[in-house]
């Protein structure tokens, strides 16, 4: 029954199994490479996909703190912006009715600053003569400016009533006496 037919069969059908078995062993090994392939290029894809949404997201915020980020930036004097700056306050000083005198302006460094914005704080001493109740409304102004100030000298005193000897006294009288205002604020301004 071992005929050199069946011998011949029998190698012919094993040669095909082990043809096949190691055409599956390859077939496996090309599919597991892919597959690492495969897990890298969606690895990446992922990372970048996080990226994209990171992004939108860091985008979303900036979109929804700009106001906010505006109003920060509107509390502090523009780089150039300190004749502006001053020609504010002697605005104020005008539709309140005082005479205001800058005394000088001090530029002085700001401490534990984020170095993306440096700034610098500017201190003002300035004296105010008028009524009470001229000074004390741009007193009132000083504070309510659209900056963020820092009053570290608020002085009033009543002037004493001399006769007309000095022009910037005539306007007031013992029945309107003249005050003055001496006030030191400081207010951040960009480098």
């Amino acid at each position: 029954m071992h005929t050199p037919k069946n011998i011949s069969l029998l190698l012919v059908a094993t040669l095909f199994f082990v043809v096949v078995i190691i055409g599956f062993i390859f077939a496996i090994g090309r599919i597991n490479d892919r597959r690492g392939h495969v897990a890298v290029v969606l690895g990446d894809i992922d990372g970048l996909t996080r990226k994209a949404e990171e992004y939108q997201l860091f985008e979303k915020i900036i979109k929804t703190t700009e106001v906010d980020r505006a109003k920060i930036a509107s509390y502090v004097v523009k780089k150039d912006g300190l004749v502006d700056f001053i020609k504010l306050i002697e605005g104020m000083a005008t539709a309140s009715g005082v005479e205001v005198v800058i005394k000088t302006v001090v530029e002085s460094e700001v401490q534990g600053q984020a170095t993306s914005s440096p700034k610098v704080m500017l201190t003002l001493p300035l004296s105010a003569v008028g009524t009470w109740e001229n000074v004390s409304m741009f007193f009132a102004l000083l504070e309510s400016m659209p900056y963020k100030t820092t009053l570290t000298k608020v002085d009033l005193k009543k002037m004493a009533f001399e006769d007309a000897s000095d022009p910037k006294k005539r306007r007031f009288s013992k029945a309107n006496p003249g005050w003055q205002g001496d006030f030191e604020f400081g207010v951040l301004k960009f480098k």
